[in-house]
């Protein structure tokens, strides 16, 4: 017989009680340490708006008040942007992120690529590739193939011919660019 078995009623009771008191000490302390990660995040976001993108962009000479204002705004419109998130039920928040990097990897990742390894990579290209990536990316989730293929293969695919493409019709043509590209190339190859 082990010790749960010699026990009494009202110590397993005890027990039991206590251990709930831990769980529930640890349940609370996530919870409020999500609150506090929340809240830092929506105070940041809001006063990198307010900020970086009211006053230096939309009015330059907003008065303190006002940009206070701003500030309550946009907390409240990022607040809501988050319950949305938090209530959809078809969309998870790996879900949103695996989209989000998808993008960008449909997007940039073959720019960064044809960027170090082709000389013949103009700002033409990399347009045309960026957005070629994103539009892919875009339509084949909505249109539902994700189920089949994960969003930024087709769209890395469709960038990278894209890039290869208009780089065949319109080679990069800057000098001081492709004499960069010659210097680093120069060091990659001889090691120095």
């Amino acid at each position: 017989m082990g010790a749960i078995g010699i026990a009494s009623a009202s110590h397993l009771h005890k027990m039991a009680y206590t251990c709930g008191a831990v769980m529930n000490k640890q349940i609370s302390f996530k919870v409020v340490y999500i609150q506090l990660k929340m809240r830092t995040h929506n105070l940041v976001s809001s006063s990198a708006l307010t900020e970086d993108f009211y006053q230096k962009a939309l009015k330059k000479d907003a008065s303190e008040k006002e940009i206070i204002l701003v500030g309550r705004i946009c907390v409240i419109i990022i607040s809501a942007i988050a319950l949305v998130l938090v209530l959809s039920p078809n969309d998870t928040i790996l879900g949103i992120v695996a989209y989000a990097w998808g993008g960008f990897g449909a997007a940039f990742g073959p720019l960064v690529l044809f960027a170090l390894f082709s000389r013949r990579t103009g700002w033409q290209a990399v347009l045309a590739g960026i957005v070629t990536g994103t539009v892919v990316l875009v339509v084949w989730k909505q249109v539902g193939l994700s189920k089949h293929m994960y969003e930024i293969v087709p769209g890395f695919i469709c960038n990278c011919l894209t890039i290869f493409l208009v780089n065949t019709i319109v080679a990069q043509k800057d000098k001081k660019v492709l004499e960069q590209y010659e210097e680093v190339a120069k060091i990659i190859g001889t090691g120095e």
